[in-house]
């Protein structure tokens, strides 16, 4: 149960000490049982009914939506009740699965897993990049001798499912050999004059375009017992996804010690490859939205890999292609086959240096020459040589390359050993 507020007037000296000693609760007990709504709009404004935001939108990268305070358009909604927060107890008499042991679940949160695809037009506001597409989350307690709602029975959230992109400029290449009709036909087509369809004709130079997320993952983050630090030395991983209930802040020197529960948008499995162009050809969209429970090692996993991405791309200006090709690795490659690849891999690698090494102290150790083919040693290096430039032509893995270049300069090393050079 959580902790009840004490309503006593406080002296600045209790007020300081409680405030470093008071750890952070939920604010809804478990077992609470929840309904959540989200509203796709073209607008940054809480639908009209709903409460502002719990936590005020402090994201300084999101462009200024010129669509706010003007007529929002409702694109798609999804409503879903009887939701549990931190599911419900284990049957006593049934035993728990091996994967609920090892996730960290103590409770059942099937109830709590849901899903939906959700279609949705396209709006001249959009077309025009003069705003994003928005989901508006509400997740509301239900509360008892049907009484208004108050504050703290409402999570406000807003969640942004379009994103800009930078577009490399196309070079211009004429085939000899194929046929032109395909670009014919683009030049045939007819285009509306919407700026984002402008921006998407325009091949010569790199083009800031708006682009659609394929998914909307909306995660409940389990912290379950876990003894949280004080807000004011919450850890920033912690702290930059959770909204505090500031109803007692005058009693608690300004810091609220009640959170929430956690929602977090999760965009882990997002690659570059599955985002849509948005352009005035797009009359409308789908979205694959999905609500599901998740592990705190998992959440923790996942969002700090997200936003060290973040902080890469918006620190260099480039996206990350790391990051993004391990992403669609992990998701179109069978979980056996890249145990496999792992452990072929690692296999390879040390079978590599032992052969370096006794290659090595071979012609370390030897005082003579006789019986080695000088001529065999150079062709040899040449193939090496020819097989490195291959590899790195073609873009392959840099342990491949760097095994190989390890083998080409072992090779150079035993032809200066065979061959002694005297300048006179």
């Amino acid at each position: 149960a959580n902790p009840i507020i004490d309503k006593q007037k406080f002296t600045a000296h209790d007020v300081k000490k409680r405030h470093k000693t008071m750890k952070p609760a939920c604010l809804w007990q478990q077992g609470t049982m929840m309904d959540l709504d989200v509203i796709l709009s073209d607008s940054s404004d809480v639908p009209t009914g709903w409460p502002a935001l719990t936590t005020k939108d402090d994201n300084t990268e999101q462009q200024v939506d010129d669509n706010a305070n003007n007529q929002a358009t409702i694109l798609a909604s999804w409503t879903q009740q009887n939701l549990i927060l931190g599911g419900k107890p284990h049957d006593p008499n049934s035993k728990a699965s091996f994967l609920s042991i090892m996730m960290g679940s103590h409770t059942d949160q099937e109830m709590n897993r849901r899903n939906t695809t959700l279609s949705f037009p396209l709006t001249d506001a959009i077309w025009n990049n003069d705003t994003h597409v928005y989901a508006h989350l509400r997740l509301q307690r239900r509360v008892r001798n049907n009484r208004k709602p108050r504050n703290e029975d409402v999570l406000v959230k807003k969640m942004v499912l379009t994103r800009h992109r930078k577009r490399k400029k196309n070079r211009d290449v004429k085939s000899l050999i194929n046929s032109d009709q395909d670009g014919e036909d683009e030049a045939n087509k007819v285009h509306d004059s919407s700026i984002l369809t402008q921006a998407s004709l325009n091949k010569t130079h790199d083009q800031l375009l708006l682009y659609i997320k394929p998914s909307l993952t909306i995660q409940f983050v389990e912290l379950g017992t876990m003894d949280l630090p004080p807000r004011n030395s919450m850890p920033k991983q912690f702290a930059d996804h959770m909204d505090w209930y500031d109803g007692e802040k005058n009693e608690m020197d300004g810091d609220g010690w009640l959170y929430y529960p956690i929602l977090y948008n999760s965009e882990f499995w997002i690659s570059y490859g599955s985002l849509k162009e948005v352009n005035g050809t797009m009359k409308e969209s789908v979205v694959d939205v999905t609500l599901e429970p998740v592990p705190m090692w998992k959440w923790q996993l996942q969002s700090g890999m997200v936003d060290n991405q973040r902080k890469q791309e918006s620190f260099t200006g480039e996206e990350d292609d790391s990051n993004d090709m391990l992403r669609t690795m992990l998701l179109e490659t069978n979980p056996y086959l890249l145990v496999v690849t792992a452990i072929v891999s690692v296999l390879h690698t040390v079978f590599d240096v032992l052969a370096f090494k006794n290659d090595i102290s071979f012609f370390k150790n030897k005082k003579s020459m006789e019986g080695l083919s000088l001529r065999s040693m150079i062709v040899n290096a040449f193939f090496s040589l020819v097989i490195l430039l291959y590899l790195a032509d073609n873009d392959t893995s840099y342990m491949v390359v760097m095994s190989n270049g390890v083998g080409l300069v072992i090779e150079f090393w035993k032809i200066s050993k065979a061959i002694t050079i005297k300048w006179e």
